[in-house]
C-alpha cells in the first residue's frame, strides 16, 4: 500500500506539484499498478523454461567480432529500384519549401 510519505516523496523526484485531488488520483493509479505488479509475480512459473538472453554463460557479453561485409553497398541498392549509380535516389527538396533563415 502506498502511504502518503511514499506518495510525497515520489512526487518530489518527479517533480510534481499536486494538489489534494491530484494526490489522491496519483495515490489510486499507483495502488492499482502496484497491485498488478503484484498478481505478475504471484503466477507460478517454475514450469517455464527461461528465455534466451543477450548473454553468455554467467552473464558475460555475447562475442562482438566485427565481420567485413564488402559487397554490403552493392546488394542493398540492388535491392531497391531508387538507386542510382550507388545511391539511392530521392526527390530533391524544392528550395522554395524550406523555412526561411533565422536572423
Amino acid at each position: 500500500m502506498i502511504d502518503p510519505e511514499m506518495l510525497a516523496r515520489v512526487a518530489e523526484l518527479s517533480r510534481l506539484n499536486l494538489d489534494s485531488e491530484e494526490t489522491a488520483s496519483l495515490a489510486a493509479d499507483l495502488a492499482r499498478m502496484l497491485e498488478q505488479f503484484q498478481t505478475i509475480q504471484d503466477v507460478d512459473t517454475d514450469a517455464v523454461d527461461s528465455l534466451a538472453q543477450g548473454t553468455g554463460p554467467h552473464g558475460t557479453p555475447a562475442a562482438d567480432e566485427p565481420e567485413s561485409f564488402p559487397a554490403a553497398c552493392e546488394t542493398l541498392t540492388g535491392l531497391s529500384e531508387h538507386a542510382r549509380d550507388g545511391y539511392f535516389a530521392v526527390p530533391a527538396t524544392p528550395l522554395a519549401q524550406r523555412p526561411p533563415a533565422l536572423p
